[in-house]
């Protein structure tokens, strides 16, 4: 991850990750989740990225999902942005996140 970027070969596999588990959608929240896992220092890297902001995880994480939306189409598995519909945050807030689906 540089300059607001994940490394393409990280954002394929954990977007395979996803894909693997037969759901035809996923949200930014569920990239998030999958790429902490299988990232941590990278991910916290990425928090830390924003410390001074007033809110770290939504200012980072909404980086992430306009990285996926900025890549739909040029990152493998395929995929397309659909819009935005509820979910649940990092926080166990409602939330409005980006929403994938598989091409």
């Amino acid at each position: 991850m540089r300059d607001n970027r994940i490394d393409q070969r990280v954002a394929e596999r954990v977007l395979l990750a996803l894909q693997d588990k037969k759901d035809t959608e996923f949200s930014s929240h569920d990239f998030i989740e999958e790429y902490s896992k299988q990232n941590e220092r990278e991910y916290i890297n990425w928090l830390v990225r924003y410390i001074e902001s007033d809110e770290i995880f939504k200012t980072a994480h909404s980086q992430i999902a306009y990285f996926l939306a900025k890549n739909a189409g040029e990152l493998q598995p395929l995929y397309h942005e659909i819009g935005h519909k509820k979910s649940e945050n990092v926080h166990g807030e409602d939330d409005y996140p980006m929403w994938f689906a598989w091409d």
